[in-house]
């Protein structure tokens, strides 16, 4: 194994020595998909190379990086270009330290997908398209149909983004929870109570702040149940929950994210 291992090792530092770039090898790859894509679009076309994209930036694109030592996300940047555009790929001005922020995907093609046919077998996968739509890399002011977030969770209980929903949900309960604390407080009303503002109801405050922790709270428990045993959590969700149980939320994960 440890042979194997170091042919392989080898192999691969001499390929990168002679100037391979096995991430643009395999942006190339996915963009020639593409290319074959387009001429003959379908919805399991789109719904499969918006898979094989995912898998790139959260399996594939940190095993290179561990090989070749990548450390500043702005040696990114040189995959910035009309083909890896046109895949919906950007770098991130704006990387904090994970390899989906230095190249970013917007889930353009989810979109297409459920714009050819709302309603095929892979519904499923195509109407998580519909909660936020095309993310740009910054995911400045972006909000999420919350409607169709909780349509999700109805419709597909086991849907590959089942987890994704629930984090998205709690996100935005907890946003809710912060906007209206504010209002409590008797504190200006800005463009985050702009974003919110639909779902500020005429109520106390103190009974809308209670529910929408409730909720988020679940929601939270949902995602970390939906992402299996064993699963590794993120680091910002025992953050989010003690945030959430201390009532200090001050950090917004939609609108001015």
């Amino acid at each position: 194994m440890r042979i194997i291992f170091w042919i392989f090792m080898g192999c691969a530092i001499t390929s990168h020595a002679f100037g391979e770039d096995p991430i643009q090898q395999r942006l190339d790859q996915l963009y020639a998909e593409y290319e074959a894509i387009i001429a003959n679009p379908t919805v399991k076309k789109y719904v499969e190379l918006d898979g094989k994209l995912r898998a790139f930036l959260s399996e594939e694109l940190p095993k290179f990086d561990d090989l070749f030592k990548i450390e500043k996300h702005e040696d990114y940047y040189k995959y910035d270009n009309d083909r890896t555009r046109a895949l919906g790929i950007e770098t991130s001005k704006y990387a904090g330290g994970t390899y989906s922020q230095a190249l970013v995907y917007s889930e353009k093609f989810l979109l297409q997908a459920h714009e050819i046919d709302p309603h095929s077998k892979y519904r499923e996968y195509t109407l998580f398209s519909q909660i936020l739509g095309v993310r740009s890399y910054h995911g400045l002011g972006e909000m999420p149909n919350i409607k169709v977030a909780y349509q999700y969770t109805r419709a597909f209980p086991k849907g590959p983004f089942i987890a994704d929903v629930y984090r998205i949900i709690a996100s935005f309960h907890m946003d809710l929870f912060g906007v209206v604390r504010r209002l409590s407080e008797g504190k200006e009303k800005d463009f985050l109570y702009d974003c919110y503002k639909p779902y500020v109801e005429r109520r106390p405050y103190e009974e809308q702040m209670a529910q929408n922790k409730r909720i988020a709270i679940r929601y939270l428990a949902k995602y970390k149940k939906a992402l299996g045993p064993g699963a590794q959590l993120p680091w910002w969700y025992n953050m989010a929950l003690d945030d959430l149980k201390t009532g200090n939320v001050n950090t917004m994960n939609f609108c001015a994210d």
